[in-house]
């Protein structure tokens, strides 16, 4: 049995750096994404931590096989899913190559993927790159 949920039927997998700016793997680089973590819990909407763009290649497609089949369930069920990736870096910090695959083994169209300048971005600059998705939820 399917039971409704009441928050926002949207999702983001979000680039690793995005939301652990600080980790010590990321001491090299000197810009910061903003406040991307704050919007998108205070915007509703449910968060999935792509691994990080640093690690062995062979365990970020099995996190990433995982993720993209969590995704298509969500997509499934008509809920908003975009990937955030990170301007500038491997990737885009989200391992897209790899998420390509993993939606084409799943024969399900990947998410859009929007990506967010690492020059510390306002609030409101993070909220219209996502407005198109979360208004496309609301519509559907």
């Amino acid at each position: 049995m399917r039971r409704d949920d009441n928050r926002s039927r949207r999702v983001a997998i979000v680039a690793d750096f995005l939301i652990n700016p600080d980790a010590a793997f990321y001491q090299s680089i000197k810009t910061r994404p903003g406040p991307v973590l704050d919007v998108l819990v205070e915007d509703g909407w449910g968060l999935m931590k792509a691994p990080p763009h640093v690690l062995n290649e062979s365990v970020a497609r099995s996190a990433v096989a995982t993720l993209a089949g969590d995704a298509a369930d969500y997509l499934r069920y008509n809920h908003a899913v975009v990937i955030l990736a990170a301007a500038g870096l491997a990737q885009g910090g989200v391992w897209l190559n790899a998420f390509e695959a993993a939606f084409r083994e799943l024969k399900t169209p990947m998410p859009d993927v929007v990506t967010i300048e690492l020059d510390g971005g306002t609030a409101a600059s993070i909220r219209a790159k996502l407005a198109p998705f979360a208004a496309r939820q609301a519509t559907a």
